[in-house]
């Protein structure tokens, strides 16, 4: 049983067939007939893709994943604004995509800083406030955490720093098909999106860029008007599009999960009642669930729980095998011990409450024999 949906989930077999017919494309670029077809295809899924996002066909940068996006963004608005401020603002609880392309600026001469978060994880706005008052050349609060899936004031943050003229990047990887998405990128200057996130493809994700951003491209060339060189994959372009326009009976189902989700935590707690749910009390997507057990080795619970055939996960998939506690739970101030015990389950459109049942009842059994 897959509860590890935050980290991929399958791909939608109407997706599959809208992909089938574009896999034989030429190169996008080529002037003759099977490259002219190939243009066609792609400006059709940019077309598609920005409709269901609510932005401007030009807008839409086609990337390799929602990890480039991101990289692409921060890195592509500091160097492209550096000039302005050498000041790069991220939430603490930002995606390992962003923390990294932060670090990999510092040698350029970036100050990278720090936005803390309260004890359910939100970005604490009159820090931001105060910190976008000092400049900086760009700032990232993500939409929705993909770890407790807490959701961020990433609006009040686009208010905040519109007054400031300082470009917002909303990493809305998470929230794409659980939140929508039209506000969001009507808010952001920058916005992320990850094809495999909503039953799209792997290997596929978009940018966001408001008219008149500029940006720095990572790779050079000609193609995404200069914005991101390299051959697009036109296939994948196709599908993640595909994925956002079916990403609306995602939403339809959302209050279904959600009450799967709710369902899971209450026993969950029934069963084992030290258990506690990370950021119970923020507003969260309803799918995501990080839960605490006290004196638990977490990645021997995972281990327990995989050999019975079920997919969880101890935080980010994009941080897997790091031997240090999840970031986002420092950030909240949960202890390390606590941070190591805690693992994320994340549901989907066809769980029910039979598998809740079910998981329940095989932590009930495995969460004693991983305790320490």
């Amino acid at each position: 049983m897959d509860l590890d949906h935050n980290a991929s989930t399958t791909l939608d077999p109407r997706v599959r067939e809208a992909m089938v017919s574009a896999l034989e494309l030429g190169n996008p670029s080529s002037t003759h007939a099977r490259g002219r077809k190939a243009r066609e295809a792609l400006d059709a899924a940019r077309r598609e893709a920005a409709a269901a996002l609510g932005c401007e066909p030009g807008e839409v940068v086609f990337t390799a994943s929602g990890s480039e996006a991101n990289a692409l963004a921060l890195k592509g608005a500091f160097l492209a604004r550096r000039s302005v401020s050498a000041r790069v603002l991220i939430s603490a609880v930002e995606h390992p995509s962003i923390r990294e392309s932060a670090a990999q600026l510092r040698p350029l001469g970036a100050q990278v800083v720090e936005l803390p978060v309260d004890a359910q994880g939100r970005v604490r706005l009159e820090v931001l406030e105060r910190e976008l008052s000092q400049g900086a050349s760009v700032v990232a609060v993500m939409a929705a955490n993909n770890e407790t899936g807490t959701i961020q004031p990433a609006l009040e943050a686009a208010q905040l720093a519109t007054k400031v003229q300082v470009p917002l990047l909303v990493d809305a990887v998470q929230a794409a098909g659980k939140l929508p998405m039209p506000k969001l990128v009507d808010a952001a200057s920058l916005l992320s999106v990850s094809g495999h996130k909503l039953h799209g493809p792997a290997g596929a994700g978009l940018l966001v860029v408001k008219r008149g951003l500029q940006l720095q491209p990572l790779v050079g060339g000609h193609q995404e008007r200069g914005r991101r060189g390299g051959t697009e994959w036109v296939a994948g372009a196709v599908g993640l599009a595909r994925a956002l326009t079916l990403a609306k009976e995602l939403l339809e189902k959302a209050r279904e999960i959600e009450a799967v989700r709710d369902a899971f935590e209450r026993q969950v707690q029934h069963a084992l009642p030290d258990a506690r749910v990370h950021a119970k009390d923020a507003p969260r997507l309803g799918n995501t669930s990080s839960v605490l057990f006290p004196g638990v080795d977490g990645e021997a619970l995972l281990i327990a729980l995989d050999l019975a055939g079920v997919c969880a996960s101890l935080g980010a998939a994009c941080a897997s095998g790091a031997l240090s506690p999840s970031h986002v739970l420092l950030a909240m101030g949960v202890a390390a011990g606590d941070a190591r015990s805690s693992l994320r389950f994340s549901f989907g459109r066809d769980h029910t409450l039979g598998d809740v049942e079910q998981v329940v009842r095989l932590l009930a059994e495995q969460v004693p024999r991983a305790r320490r």
